[in-house]
């Protein structure tokens, strides 16, 4: 898929958000039709308040912000056969969103960073 049509669609249903990644488009250009329907539906059921937030350790801070006082989803993807991790991060009662997406080395990386419980 375009990444700028795909970037447009998330944007629709989230508002402000950051696309991060050190292959996001690269990634999002091999997305599936299915797999884009997917991660919509997926991001539908948040807005809706109808998916539960992973939660990182408290007492820590991710970018300034206490880890507390964010929201974190994960999405897991097969494309072309590679994992991929999508870490959806919302700081509670603001409407940035970070949309991170990524091999799961990113992933892990970006999970340390946020304090994910190992269970996560």
């Amino acid at each position: 898929m375009d990444p700028v049509r795909f970037k447009e669609r998330v944007t629709v249903l989230l508002g402000e958000v950051a696309f991060l990644g050190p292959q996001f488009d690269a990634i999002v250009q091999k997305l599936s039709d299915d797999a884009v329907r997917t991660i919509i539906t997926w991001l539908q059921t948040i807005t809706e308040r109808k998916e539960r937030a992973l939660l990182p350790t408290h007492g820590s801070q991710y970018k300034s912000v206490p880890t507390g006082d964010l929201l974190v989803f994960r999405k897991e993807l097969s494309i072309e056969g590679k994992a991929m991790r999508i870490l959806l991060v919302k700081i509670k009662n603001a409407q940035y969103w970070e949309f991170h997406l990524g091999k799961h080395a990113y992933y892990d990386e970006v999970s340390e960073q946020l304090q994910l419980r190992r269970s996560s």
